[in-house]
């Protein structure tokens, strides 16, 4: 859900809740910008969708009685998609997060 694409700004758009531009606190080595600002916004509201997506799975396991004896495995293939993420040498493009 995470990875770049088409679909970002329309998923801002749509989203109950986006995330605010002015209120985006980005790591200190980016670049204070409104562009990238709104990149990041972008971004985080992926996440969100993506968080909702997995809660309705959740939801769907406890709704069967299957959520007891179910082992989930969250796990991302790769760092962000930001700048300085995906494709590069840094923390957050070869940080490989997972949840079980």
């Amino acid at each position: 859900m995470t990875h770049r694409g088409d679909w970002w700004p329309n998923l801002r758009e749509r989203a109950e809740t986006p995330v605010l531009v002015d209120e985006i606190e980005l790591p200190p080595y980016y670049a204070d910008t409104p562009e990238v600002k709104r990149d990041w916004a972008n971004y985080l509201d992926t996440i969100e969708y993506m968080d909702r997506e997995v809660g309705f799975l959740m939801d769907e396991l406890k709704s069967k009685g299957l959520d007891s004896n179910t082992v989930v495995i969250f796990v991302g293939d790769n760092g962000r998609c930001n700048l300085r993420g995906k494709g590069y040498l840094y923390e957050p493009g070869v940080h490989v997060p997972m949840i079980v």
